[in-house]
């Protein structure tokens, strides 16, 4: 188990920084970022089981549930209708509930463990996901502008958590070259970064004109 939450690890960190240089829509892109969800759901489900049975960790449970939901609704994001949710849509819901009532009732009250903060941020992205869900879900309208944005910040939030998690949350077993030099502080704030430019970038011309005129760039599943 834990040499497949490795390998896929760093399979979906390598795809999701190529993903993030990829021109997007491009077929480069849409391949690579399928390679990422792939590996990102692989790796937080083989986390997550770790998490419970071989080595219980409550705030990597909390983790891999928010990046499993955040890589899973963004791909859902560009390959669904928005009309109306299916079963996937409710099956994701449920999984934010989860997270979110998991960190703020019990990652964010174990007392000592130093992890009540990670528990009350990761729980608050998760309610605030959810909260998005379902205001989008009942209104049956997503415009192709929000599709873009919404894919872009899940896919990047998911990004940031899984570097970090590897460039801070594992120093120990990185090079000293890597930590010396603090090449892997640079690494783990990057995913942050590009999804930051990202976002602002396709709310300018042209991409905002062609987003809300429902042209390119197209809408496909990669950061």
């Amino acid at each position: 188990m834990l040499y497949l939450h490795v390998v896929a690890g760093s399979v979906g960190i390598l795809f999701g920084f190529v993903t993030m240089f990829f021109a997007k829509g491009s077929p480069r892109h849409r391949w690579a970022g399928n390679v990422y969800t792939v590996a990102m759901l692989v790796m937080t489900g083989s986390a997550f089981i770790a998490a419970i049975f071989l080595k219980p960790n409550k705030l990597n449970v909390l983790a891999a549930m928010l990046t499993g939901y955040l890589v899973g609704t963004a791909w859902l994001t560009v390959r669904r209708k928005p009309e109306a949710p299916r079963a996937l849509e409710f099956v994701a819901m449920g999984v934010a509930a989860a997270a979110a009532l998991f960190g703020f009732f019990v990652v964010g009250t174990a007392p000592g463990t130093g992890m009540t903060g990670f528990g009350l941020f990761f729980g608050g992205i998760a309610a605030l996901c959810l909260a998005s869900d379902l205001r989008f879900w009942s209104t049956g309208a997503m415009s192709r502008a929000q599709r873009l944005t919404r894919h872009l910040w899940r896919m990047g939030v998911s990004f940031a958590i899984a570097s970090g998690s590897l460039f801070l949350g594992q120093m120990k077993h990185l090079p000293a070259w890597l930590t010396g030099s603090k090449l892997n502080v640079v690494l783990a704030l990057t995913p942050l970064v590009l999804t930051v430019f990202w976002l602002i970038r396709v709310r300018l011309p042209p991409w905002s004109r062609k987003a809300r005129a429902g042209g390119q760039p197209p809408l496909t599943a990669a950061p």
